[in-house]
């Protein structure tokens, strides 16, 4: 495992950036090897962290007026929330059309 000199998370001996922090990651800074369940159980560990930074950062206050970039469109974190939330609702009906279609299937298919 390698170390971040930035923020000292752990990150894979292949990394070259922190998975935490994105500070590259020099060659030098290395664990002891260990298993490797425990270098992937680590792996999973340090991204749950980092994920859970990010989801803080963006529910923080400061970070209301931040913008969010959805494959090339800029919105703030509103706005983004609503396509969102906009998208869930639009696909209720196709899920309930394949619903009603594969419940009709299965009972012509049962008789």
């Amino acid at each position: 495992m390698k170390l971040c000199d930035s923020c000292g998370a752990k990150n894979l001996n292949s990394a070259i950036k922190c998975e935490s922090c994105d500070h590259l990651i020099s060659d030098q800074t290395t664990e002891p090897e260990t298993n490797q369940n425990a270098e992937y159980q680590e792996k999973i560990l340090s991204k749950l962290e980092s994920l859970n930074s990010r989801v803080s950062d963006l529910a923080s206050e400061r970070h209301k007026d931040k913008p969010v970039i959805l494959r090339g469109v800029d919105m703030n974190i509103y706005d983004a929330a609503i396509v969102i939330l906009k998208w869930t609702i639009a696909s209720l009906p196709t899920a309930s059309i394949i619903f009603i279609l594969s419940v009709a299937v299965a009972y012509v298919l049962r008789t």
